[in-house]
């Protein structure tokens, strides 16, 4: 009888982790459609574009320098990038919930340049949002 207790006991809490741990986070889609000129108005052979750099933030990401300025070329500092491979136009990752987000994209282009920035995206997960995947499009 007291076996049978400490086990719904155990049963009971680890139901009650793994419940605490389902709120705490969401799924989030991100599309996005990848650019078709460079930063100098050329156009992009989709067949050799490279990787994609997604940036996430829970606060605004600074967009860089000028259209093709090295500065512009540089990811953003103190960002570390989800990166997806080429050709890719959509990723799911987990979020925490009850926070906003900041998202931007870039791909890698023919040779070593990068594209600008994308336009930043915002997303706010609320805490009892738990349902199902939210898709988010950058651009």
């Amino acid at each position: 009888m007291i076996t049978r207790r400490i086990v719904v006991g155990w049963v009971a809490l680890l139901l009650l982790v793994v419940l605490a741990g389902v709120a705490m986070a969401t799924e989030v889609t991100l599309q996005w459609t990848l650019p078709t000129l460079d930063c100098e108005g050329n156009a992009l052979d989709q067949t050799l574009l490279g990787p994609v750099e997604i940036y996430i933030s829970e606060s605004t990401i600074p967009a860089g320098g000028a259209p093709c300025s090295d500065p512009a070329d540089a990811p953003p500092s103190g960002f570390t990038p989800v990166t997806v491979p080429a050709g890719t136009t959509e990723v799911t990752i987990d979020l925490e919930a009850g926070k906003t987000y900041f998202f931007r994209s870039r791909v890698q282009g023919q040779g070593s340049k990068w594209s600008n920035l994308s336009n930043e995206a915002v997303h706010i997960i609320d805490h009892i949002q738990v349902q199902p995947p939210t898709v988010l499009i950058i651009g």
